[in-house]
């Protein structure tokens, strides 16, 4: 403007008028749903409003039941406490290498039912809870068994074929489950397994060889009665 040697008055009104319009949109947006984000991207909370806890329940090696603590805003958490027993003083979950609280814990109390108490501390050190969940782990652990083997690992059974046969392998992989499969049953060419092998743990892999195999149908029977859904290969 001073090389031009005479004033803008419109073009500084416009500049201003942008910039104001700029940090209106920019107050609605780092205020939406009562959070500020500072400029580092940290989200911080404007009330003091509970936030949603709850747990996610996990099989681990050795049969361990683990829970994770989930929450709707994880940046006000400081602290995480837990225990079984109402009469027993709150455990802290502990923290990580960056310091931050362990969400997830496996308490000593693995068998039979339990009355599991969460709360948490905040990072203005305002303690929240108690949030109260009860398990019959013996139960949790045969529904978590049963997951694990349906969803969360191979297959329990693989067809191949070498030379004029064809090998069908089945095995129960049980390192992060307990032993909760009675038998395999298979259908060799038909849509409907009728073929029960009882499961042996202490050899839970087998191999059989058949000859002429298009398909290969199997489900699982579970030793509460419950069975799987037909697998085809």
């Amino acid at each position: 403007m001073l090389k031009m040697r005479k004033g803008r008055a419109s073009f500084v009104s416009d500049v201003g008028a942008v910039a104001m319009l700029s940090m209106i949109f920019l107050g609605i947006g780092a205020f939406s749903d009562g959070i500020i984000f500072t400029p580092s991207g940290m989200a911080l909370p404007l009330n003091n409003k509970e936030h949603k806890i709850w747990l996610e329940e996990n099989i681990n090696d050795g049969h361990i039941i683990s829970f994770m603590l989930m929450s709707d805003f994880y940046d006000d958490i400081k602290e995480v406490y837990y225990r079984t027993n109402s009469n027993k003083k709150f455990q802290s979950t502990g923290f990580n290498s960056s310091n931050y609280p362990n969400l997830e814990f496996k308490p000593k109390t693995q068998n039979g039912k339990i009355n599991l108490e969460i709360k948490y501390k905040d990072t203005k050190n305002k303690e929240h809870g108690i949030f109260k969940f009860s398990y019959d782990m013996d139960k949790l652990r045969f529904d978590l068994s049963k997951d694990f083997l349906l969803n969360g690992s191979s297959s329990w059974f693989s067809v191949k074929k070498y030379l004029n046969e064809y090998i069908v392998y089945i095995y129960i992989n049980n390192d992060y489950a307990d032993e909760i499969v009675e038998s395999v049953f298979l259908g060799i060419n038909k849509q409907t397994p009728d073929k029960e092998i009882k499961i042996d743990y202490t050899n839970p892999e087998l191999e059989l060889r058949f000859k002429d195999v298009k398909f290969v149908s199997s489900y699982l029977k579970f030793k509460d009665g419950t069975i799987s859904e037909t697998r085809t290969k």
